[in-house]
């Protein structure tokens, strides 16, 4: 049975904030847009949970002052926000050993060497990206004079003279898979841009500290900005509508859907994560290196736990209440209300520990909890595993972010937005002076603006 097609002036494809945002701006310009997304809610990596009746983000966990795009938002629709929950001080458990942080210099657990001692953990990877930046100009990262560092980062760091031990520490804590298979070139990119957010101290910048990042976060959950941009658009997103095949040309597209349907469409608009694009077939196949960007595509990992605790375990033991490890289960959080009141604890895995959890199974939380204890005692039968996530684990967004691997910079970089007949890309992974929230925002706008300019030029312009 053949299903009836819709036809449309643009079909978006992926409902989070690059696909809002694209439509917000299409009608604008007085055009038409519909998007549709295989997930049943909205805002791709942008999601809220509810634990025992507090909102709990899970992902796009707050909004800081490059966040400019999303700010105004805030703004427009009198989305009511305050200060993100605060996080309380670290504790370390590093070796085997469990340490305040004023302890770490001098502590036998420190295995690092020379100025290398004086730099903690935590901030191990900020640290070494900024001192170690061989420019300073974000669009530096996409110069092909700059191609030299397109390199994993772990050999630029060993070039650099950093110990074993070092480079262990940064790859605990830096937001990639891993620094022997990210490249240096692409974490240029992102250290160039904490500098717009007022890093002045390598040594003790703190980028999620109150005192320099200032994030805000929304009553209700984060998911309140996508859930206002939808109910702005003239047509309701379609959701649960799962795209398996694309066929495009110079005068159209058509998206086909697992039930069957089909819609039409003058233009396409492509915001869904290259990861989830390796599921889609594309007739005629997309041109190289695009298609090839997609076939190889990577995002790091990040798995979560939200903890609750019977007790306030950092008051018995002294120590700082959240804790930094060198364990697979690497960060604990306490997050703390502004009366100071515990909100929740969590954990926090990036990269591919966080893909090495999520192989444990349902056995994971079992051996977290065990591992806690392990490391800092005070814990033993206080804590529980109340909620458990992992972005790597979700077909349909497949990580936390896109990651680019040595050598994909120079060959990918410059060619993923490019048009291809009647599709056009957005979306975080798109990101090239933003990163981020305001990145899949800024590559919904320039999208946008590529429709606009064909359906209605004289309008652009």
């Amino acid at each position: 049975m053949t299903l009836p097609a819709t036809n449309v002036p643009v079909l978006i494809i992926g409902a989070g904030l690059a696909g809002l945002y694209a439509a917000m701006e299409l009608e604008k310009q007085g055009i038409e847009a519909q998007i549709v997304d295989a997930a049943p809610v909205l805002g791709g990596r942008i999601r809220t949970i509810v634990v025992d009746g507090e909102p709990i983000d899970i992902g796009g966990t707050g909004l800081g002052p490059s966040h400019l795009r999303a700010h105004a938002m805030v703004e427009r629709f009198g989305l009511p926000s305050r200060p993100l929950t605060r996080r309380g001080k670290t504790a370390f458990s590093i070796n085997g050993a469990l340490f305040d942080a004023q302890d770490w210099e001098n502590h036998p657990a420190n295995r690092c060497v020379g100025e290398e001692r004086e730099i903690l953990p935590a901030r191990m990877d900020s640290y070494y990206m900024q001192t170690l930046l061989p420019f300073f100009e974000i669009e530096g990262w996409l110069d092909p004079a700059n191609a030299q560092y397109d390199i994993p980062f772990a050999e630029y760091l060993r070039g650099k003279g950093l110990s074993e031990e070092a480079l262990r520490l940064v790859n605990m804590c830096i937001n990639t898979n891993d620094i022997e298979t990210v490249s240096a070139l692409s974490m240029f990119r992102d250290a160039i841009k904490w500098r717009s957010v007022g890093f002045d101290d390598p040594k003790n910048f703190d980028q999620y500290g109150d005192a320099q990042y200032k994030p805000i976060r929304l009553e209700g959950g984060m998911v309140r900005l996508p859930e206002a941009m939808a109910s702005s658009l003239r047509r309701a997103p379609m959701l649960g509508r799962k795209v398996v095949r694309i066929e495009h040309g110079e005068s159209g597209a058509t998206a086909t859907f697992d039930d069957g349907s089909t819609i039409i469409a003058g233009r396409m608009i492509i915001t869904v994560p290259f990861v989830a694009l390796k599921h889609v077939i594309f007739d005629p196949p997309l041109p190289e290196p695009l298609g090839e960007a997609i076939g190889c595509a990577a995002s790091s990992g990040n798995t979560q736990f939200i903890l609750k605790t019977s007790s306030r375990f950092w008051e018995e033991d002294g120590l700082a209440p959240s804790l930094w490890s060198d364990t697979l289960f690497e960060r604990l959080f306490v997050e703390f209300n502004e009366d100071d009141s515990v909100n929740h604890l969590r954990i926090w895995i990036n990269g591919d520990n966080a893909k090495r959890v999520d192989e444990m199974g349902a056995s994971a939380g079992e051996e977290l909890i065990a591992t806690l204890a392990r490391i800092r005692p005070s814990t033993d039968g206080k804590l529980e595993v109340v909620h458990q996530v992992s972005w790597a684990a979700e077909q349909l967004i497949g990580g936390e972010k896109y990651v680019m691997g040595p050598g994909q910079v120079t060959r990918y970089a410059r060619h993923m937005a490019t048009p291809v007949g009647a599709l056009h890309w957005a979306g975080e992974h798109h990101k090239s002076t933003e990163v981020g929230i305001e990145a899949a925002l800024q590559s919904g706008e320039r999208a946008a603006a590529e429709v606009a300019a064909i359906l209605q030029p004289q309008a652009v312009n």
